[in-house]
């Protein structure tokens, strides 16, 4: 059973990504968890608090996964590894569309929010891109290819296609699903282009 605290988070992670930060009150947050309003305060100083806090409930949980991933994908290529994730995040997005939704709401925060959001999720990526570094290193890279570039390109291309796929499917789980196999094939068609492009 679920803690009140841990109630009020889930909560507040479906209302915030159905409604974003400013529309989303913790009325509804306090009516969506079955407590008294009281409460949230009683957990979370303020509303800012509760999203930041709802962010780091749904960012330790996508730890946890990545990890765990990490442990069984960590000898493959970089190329197959990065196809294998994605198909994962897609998987765990369909299965978890409050979390999906509410992580699309991420930066459009107020300013000082978002600052310390993307303060932390530099901090929490950190294991993911030293990973992606240094398995890098086994790369025959093209003629003026570094390991910076080759990096920061990989990088752009995984926020990019996750932000598309976020907001192309947001609220419709379902419809996730049922294009699951087509968006696997489109990332493996993407990554063989980008192979292509950065190996000898």
């Amino acid at each position: 059973m679920l803690s009140k605290k841990d109630a009020i988070l889930k909560a507040a992670i479906e209302v915030f990504g159905k409604k974003g930060y400013d529309r989303a009150t913790t009325d509804e947050i306090a009516e969506k968890a079955g407590v008294a309003k009281g409460l949230i305060f009683h957990y979370f100083k303020n509303k800012e608090e509760l999203y930041y806090q709802a962010y780091r409930y749904v960012v330790e949980k996508l730890q946890r996964e990545f990890k765990n991933f990490l442990r069984e994908n960590r000898n493959r290529d970089i190329f197959d590894f990065m196809e294998r994730w994605i198909e994962k995040k897609l998987e765990y997005s369909a299965s978890h569309p409050e979390e999906a939704d509410f992580l699309i709401t991420l930066m459009s925060v107020g300013e000082d929010l978002r600052k310390r959001i993307l303060l932390d999720l530099e901090k929490s990526q950190r294991v993911f891109f030293d990973f992606v570094r240094e398995k890098l290193k086994d790369l025959d890279l093209a003629e003026n290819v570094t390991e910076e570039i080759a990096l920061k390109f990989l990088m752009w291309f995984f926020s990019g296609f996750e932000e598309v796929y976020l907001r192309t499917y947001q609220g419709k789980p379902e419809l996730l699903k049922k294009d699951m196999n087509v968006l696997v094939e489109e990332v493996k068609v993407m990554l063989r282009i980008l192979k292509r492009g950065m190996t000898k």
